[in-house]
């Protein structure tokens, strides 16, 4: 069911047989942006969100005796990781734990906080696209580990890659013949 307060997301006529998700053959309109955020803010916010968050406590609630921005810093490169399907720079990084101490800064609940970077996440076209990195002129590039981890995710369990198959992303194992097959 639809959670109280999230209205359904107008239909994407760009794709001509479903919901296009190729990063390289969409753009982002501020419009677009803005209805994302705008969907996103609706969905953490929601009364039954909460309870169907399975990581809700362990992402939203702050760790007793511990600062709330030392508990983001630990936080947020984790769930950028996953959100993202990739290795994330320390400057994108920067830039949601200087959201979350704006938040902070300005009177908010450490619940709070991370429900506005949950939200930035979820609306960021890294978290809704599938974008592959591609050299230039080739018209046939082998994937990177990462790229792979995330089609391999989508197509067998139909969400992102869990955190065992991110760290053999990492470790660049997932091009192996034998892991592949197992």
């Amino acid at each position: 069911p639809i959670p109280q307060g999230v209205l359904p997301f107008a239909v994407d006529l760009q794709a001509e047989h479903g919901f296009n998700n190729r990063g390289d053959q969409l753009s982002v309109s501020p419009m677009l942006l803005e209805h994302f955020l705008q969907l996103s803010q609706r969905i953490v916010n929601s009364p039954q969100f909460p309870g169907n968050c399975a990581s809700y406590a362990s992402l939203f609630m702050p760790e007793k005796g511990r600062n709330g921005l030392e508990t983001a810093k630990v936080r947020i490169p984790v769930l950028l990781r996953r959100a993202f399907r990739a290795p994330v720079d320390p400057e994108t990084i920067d830039r949601y734990l200087d959201l979350f101490r704006a938040q902070m800064t300005a009177g908010q609940s450490f619940e709070t906080s991370m429900k506005k970077v949950v939200s930035a996440v979820l609306a960021s076209p890294h978290f809704l696209y599938q974008i592959e990195h591609k050299s230039g002129a080739k018209a046939v590039e082998a994937l990177g580990d990462f790229e792979l981890a995330s089609r391999l995710s989508f197509f067998l369990w139909s969400r992102i890659p869990d955190d065992e198959l991110l760290d053999r992303a990492a470790r660049g194992v997932l091009h192996q013949p034998d892991l592949l097959q197992s």
